[in-house]
């Protein structure tokens, strides 16, 4: 994407960040567990582009139910999912 801006590209290996990326992510996530006022939905990107309709209707629930599903799913725009430059990247 970066390239694509005209935008330079960090020297940083890919793997590097990747490991950080993931590393952060479960810090978060162990975090979180410890919380025990916190409720959590977690909610892959993926699966929302897949299946809008029904991740909508999941997070309506776990926000109490009294939202407009239809017009949640409609704000779903998979033209403005991320390019995919190396399909061997861990992180998709």
């Amino acid at each position: 994407m970066l390239t694509r801006l005209g935008r330079e590209v960090p020297s940083a290996p890919n793997a590097a960040v990747f490991a950080a990326f993931e590393k952060h992510l479960k810090d978060i996530e162990a975090w979180l567990a410890t919380r025990g006022n916190t409720t959590v939905l977690y909610v892959d990107h993926g699966v929302v582009l897949e299946r809008p309709q029904q991740e909508a209707a999941r997070i309506a629930n776990f926000l109490g139910g009294n939202l407009d599903i239809n017009q949640m799913a409609a704000q779903v725009e998979r033209s403005l999912h991320r390019e995919k430059s190396n399909q061997n990247d861990p992180v998709r």
